[in-house]
């Protein structure tokens, strides 16, 4: 089946029922294609804006930001003041086609359902009231949060309820109701639970999705600043009550599909969504390492840098392939960068020299292979690479940002890492102190010089060879010579959040 293209996509939004900015539909885009860059993006949007709807013989509803502004500013966020207007309309004596006529021009974005429900009197404002009465009648949270769904106010959620359940009924009835307006008008967005987060995000992208992707697709949609944990690992931990929730509970709104990655989906939704859609994002490779910054490979550099000087007290020197003869090597040849460690400063000069007359110098050199993300869609490729690349050195690790959380990748990338021996470092953008080695490389005893000998070709790896025998002869070590280690303040200000 195939599947619709991204120009077609951005068709809807620029001419349907729900008018848009043109930023807000960048940013709808880049979730649909995660792959595609905002620049990309942008440049997509506005010539389907000025040409390609045209085209298409589409009629654009979309909102210029300057009357996006002036919708704002006449008040279609204000659910108080459209609630006033439309109650107003009702004792004028208006029927509700022509009042619907008017609220939708003085407030153009507004749902028409939502102000229906409010000319038949179910405002937020009745619901606090209606928990209150049923609370004086003796029900329970459980049996009041039922009714309410039940009834005239579908959708109201338990965490709700329990927020206003021991407020006094009148001082607090008016703060109660204020609570819910600004929730409901996004000023206090309502917290979420790891299942109510699941649920929110599969029913809003209406595909199985693993719960790595899952958290992914939160955080690019601000979800995950909803949750309430304070745990360190909050993807490991959808992961874990996902799973659970499968396993254990009988009455599982989930359910299980595929392997590498698993993905889940709403049992209600599956006699909704055509079978081979279903199976179409089952097949779909694993998005959950998506990027959520925007940034290259090389700007991984710096924070690799910082890394092995303060977890190896090694100086990292950028290898670039550029200046490698590509005929006589390949590219999983060339690491990415050369970590060198030898005890200058850290020995006796006394000790030094004993240890040169002995033949062991005590010089360590690491071989670093860098991702920007790792997943299953290129776990093996890169794993390889790393492999192929660092056979000579004391220590070989692959490094990346963005590593998939989802336990079955997790799994297979450390049995890689014990039966290869390579290492796995996670660079952490936010926190560069942060950055950690997930899985320890297997040391060597020895270098292998025959292969560096190979990898000197490369102008880079010469020069790095010839400053570590001057420095090793002199005693005195140039750190001029290799990357520049940044600070973390810095660091943290390199790479930019999409959202």
């Amino acid at each position: 089946m195939k599947r619709p293209g991204k120009m077609s996509y951005l068709a809807e939004p620029l001419s349907g029922s729900e008018p848009k900015t043109k930023s807000e539909v960048v940013k709808l885009f880049m979730l649909k294609f995660p792959k595609v860059q905002e620049k990309t993006a942008k440049n997509s949007v506005a010539w389907m804006c000025s040409v390609g709807l045209e085209r298409r013989g589409l009629k654009p509803t979309w909102l210029s930001e300057e009357r996006s502004a002036v919708v704002e500013a006449d008040g279609s966020t204000s659910m108080a003041g459209r609630a006033a207007y439309i109650r107003q309309l009702r004792e004028d004596g208006l029927d509700w086609d022509d009042a619907l006529e008017k609220i939708k021009l003085k407030f153009p974005r507004s749902s028409a359902s939502n102000c229906e429900k409010v000319w038949n009197g179910s405002s937020f404002a009745g619901r606090s009231e209606m928990v209150y009465d049923l609370k004086a009648k003796g029900k329970s949270i459980e049996q009041v949060w039922e009714l309410c769904n039940s009834g005239k106010y579908p959708g109201t959620s338990l965490g709700w309820i329990k927020s206003i359940w021991n407020k006094p009924d009148k001082g607090a009835n008016a703060a109660a109701v204020e609570s819910e307006r600004k929730v409901v008008a996004g000023a206090v967005p309502e917290k979420l639970t790891f299942l109510g987060l699941a649920e929110k995000i599969l029913r809003e992208e209406q595909r199985p999705m693993s719960p790595a992707e899952i958290w992914k697709n939160a955080q690019l949609k601000g979800y995950d600043k909803r949750i309430q944990s304070s745990g360190q690992t909050p993807a490991k931990s959808l992961y874990g009550i996902i799973f659970l929730n499968v396993r254990d509970d009988p009455n599982a709104i989930f359910y299980k599909i595929g392997e590498r990655p698993a993905r889940y989906f709403l049992k209600e939704l599956k006699g909704r969504i055509k079978a081979d859609k279903i199976e179409q994002a089952v097949q779909e490779a694993d998005t959950s390492a998506d990027s959520i910054y925007e940034y290259k490979e090389a700007d991984l550099h710096p924070f690799l840098a910082y890394f092995a000087r303060r977890n190896f007290k090694a100086y990292a020197k950028t290898i670039h392939h550029s200046t490698s003869s590509k005929k006589e090597f390949g590219e999983w040849v060339h690491p990415d960068m050369i970590g060198v460690y030898f005890p200058v400063k850290d020995w006796k000069s006394e000790v030094f020299d004993l240890s040169a007359e002995a033949g062991n110098t005590a010089l360590k050199l690491y071989s670093f292979e860098l991702k920007k993300a790792l997943s299953f869609g290129n776990l093996r490729e890169a794993f390889f690479q790393a492999v192929s690349n660092s056979s000579w050195a004391n220590e070989g690790y692959l490094a990346a940002a963005e590593i998939s959380q989802d336990e079955d990748f997790l799994s297979e990338l450390q049995r890689l890492s014990t039966s290869f021996g390579i290492g796995v470092i996670e660079l952490s953008f936010e926190n560069p102190d942060g950055s950690k080695c997930l899985y320890p490389a297997r040391e060597r005893d020895s270098i292998d010089w025959d292969a560096l000998n190979k990898l000197t070709m490369n102008k880079d790896v010469q020069s790095l060879v010839t400053r570590i025998k001057n420095d090793l002869q002199t005693k005195e070590f140039i750190e001029e010579k290799y990357d520049k280690v940044l600070d973390p303040q810095t660091l943290s200000q390199v790479i930019k959040r999409r959202i």
